[in-house]
Order: structure tokens, then C-alpha cells, then sequence
């Protein structure tokens, strides 16, 4: 019986130290959230109405200067997104970093997620960081959080 003890605890310490494990696929909402968040993403510049909920929640940052302010309306957020938001890097499930302007805003971010899930577009950092959180809930999105600011690696 000790054997196969020591032989779990011996396995179950070598997938965490690993570093070459593959993350877990995405669920099936998890997937859905990031096909939508692609689908929202393409249409940007067109409109993404049938995508958004008309109570959407957005502002969005360029350095600490707020660019589109906060708005609790697709009516009155879109235009400004669609005229000052650029966003890249390919959708991923965000996992709770958060830096730049956009902090101040956690409290709200969460409070949106909550049921929902959260999409990031980020290309990382060069000198100048590009990020994007959608919000996504009932196949609508419901928040969007864009904010542009210097970053060092």
C-alpha cells in the first residue's frame, strides 16, 4: 500500500513541476466566449450590434487619459470604441491580470463577469501594452474594457 502511495505523490509532483504540460482545453462556454469575442472583434468597425447587449458597460484608456468614458449603453459606447479602439493579439480566456489604468476599474469588471466570461485580446508588452477585456454573458457582450498604456517587460 505504501508503494502506491509513494508512486502518486511521485506522479502528482512531476505534472506540476512539468513546465511543458499543455494547458486544459477550453470548455464549451469557454469556446463559445471566444468565438463570439473573434466574431465581436471582426465587426468592431462596422458595428457589432447584434453581438452586444444594448446595456453594454466600456470605457477605454489611452495612457491615464480616459479616451472613451464610461458609458452604460451600447447606444453611447460603441461609436467611441468603434472610432478609438484597435485591438490586437487573438482571444484567450483572461486570467485576472490586470495592470494600467484599467485597475481602478476591477471592481466593475468583476461584478460584470459574475455568470459571465471574460475574453482578453493582448499582444503583450513592447514597450506599449494593448489590451482588451470583453465581457461576455447569455451570447452578448456586456462589457468592454480597452486601455493602451507603457509597459516595460
Amino acid at each position: 500500500m505504501w508503494r502506491v502511495l509513494v508512486f502518486v505523490g511521485a506522479l502528482a509532483g512531476s505534472v506540476g513541476a512539468n513546465p511543458k504540460l499543455k494547458p486544459k482545453p477550453p470548455t464549451k462556454a469557454e469556446q463559445a466566449a471566444l468565438d463570439l469575442a473573434a466574431a465581436w472583434v471582426v465587426k468592431l468597425a462596422d458595428g457589432p450590434r447584434s453581438l452586444t447587449s444594448p446595456k453594454l458597460v466600456s470605457i477605454a484608456f489611452t495612457g491615464d487619459t480616459t479616451t472613451c468614458p464610461m458609458a452604460v449603453s451600447a447606444e453611447q459606447g460603441l461609436s467611441c470604441l468603434q472610432a478609438n479602439v484597435r485591438p490586437k493579439g487573438k482571444p484567450a480566456i483572461w486570467r485576472h491580470t490586470l495592470g494600467g489604468p484599467l485597475v481602478a476599474h476591477a471592481a466593475t469588471i468583476n461584478r460584470l463577469a459574475s455568470g459571465g466570461i471574460i475574453v482578453q485580446l493582448d499582444e503583450g508588452c513592447d514597450g506599449s501594452e494593448n489590451q482588451l477585456l470583453l465581457v461576455i454573458k447569455n451570447k452578448l457582450v456586456i462589457g468592454a474594457f480597452a486601455q493602451t498604456y507603457e509597459c516595460s517587460e
